[in-house]
């Protein structure tokens, strides 16, 4: 990997940068592991950029103190690309050359539509300047916001799908809009209905616009938002389930 000398203003910049939500510095001296959780913290997020060869602003004294040399970053390098899981896409690489200072590694890393863990298995976020672990329910309400999970989608196997195709609320919008589907058939065509092994169930969605009473049937607090968009072809209504985490996830009936 090529390394480019630095600007004469950068030098400046980079000894007043912030860390931030964006922005982070660390020493040349960090264990690889340690670097991949701020790593992963900024692809799980929103991106940013991480500087590894410039020391904390606490420190008295000289803070670029950089690799000795390109091959020095190889293990650091080697953990970041290939011991992500799953690697992370897009990232950017450059050394930036501080002469007897050292090479000061710049990683520019984007907002990722996956979510990612270190070779350990875990996973981080960044929150403000801080980079933080989280575990469960947290990482599933960061596969929702990143759309890898949508909610309305979810199995709901503790409600038979009889019990939904002899709903009152199922059998009135039927007859409003005179669908002369079998009930059933309509429902899996609407993706209403997860088939596992042969056998449907109902998901959430379904619970939520067809179940005569849906908060028995569900475990957490949601509810349906009726939006009405008028087009110059056609009219949609849009249904938008909200969960207790106010996470929005969106069902599209047309």
């Amino acid at each position: 990997m090529d390394a480019r000398k630095f600007y004469s203003s950068e030098l400046k910049e980079l000894l007043k940068l912030e860390e931030d939500h964006f922005h982070d510095v660390k020493s040349a001296l960090i264990k690889p592991s340690k670097c991949q959780e701020h790593f992963v913290a900024f692809a799980n997020s929103d991106g940013g950029e991480l500087y590894v060869g410039i020391e904390d602003k606490k420190l008295n004294g000289e803070r670029i103190r950089g690799f000795n040399n390109i091959e020095e970053a190889n293990p650091l390098i080697h953990v970041l690309l290939e011991e992500t899981k799953p690697s992370v896409e897009n990232i950017e690489l450059e050394f930036i050359d501080f002469l007897l200072k050292g090479y000061v590694l710049h990683i520019i890393i984007p907002k990722s539509p996956r979510v990612h863990y270190t070779s350990k298995g875990e996973c981080f976020i960044r929150v403000n300047a801080n980079t933080q672990r989280i575990i469960g329910e947290r990482i599933t309400q960061l596969s929702y916001s990143k759309g890898i999970f949508t909610y309305e989608k979810v199995k709901v196997d503790n409600i038979e799908v009889e019990s939904i195709i002899n709903s009152d609320q199922l059998n009135d919008y039927m007859a409003r809009i005179e669908s002369k589907l079998d009930k059933t058939t309509f429902l899996y065509k609407q993706k209403l209905l997860n088939k596992e092994n042969d056998t449907l169930y109902p998901n959430v969605g379904c619970i939520l616009l067809f179940d005569d009473e849906p908060q028995a049937s569900l475990d957490t607090r949601c509810a349906i938002k009726v939006y009405r968009l008028r087009t110059t072809c056609v009219v949609l209504n849009v249904w938008t389930l909200y969960t207790s985490d106010e996470f929005l996830y969106s069902l599209l009936i047309i």
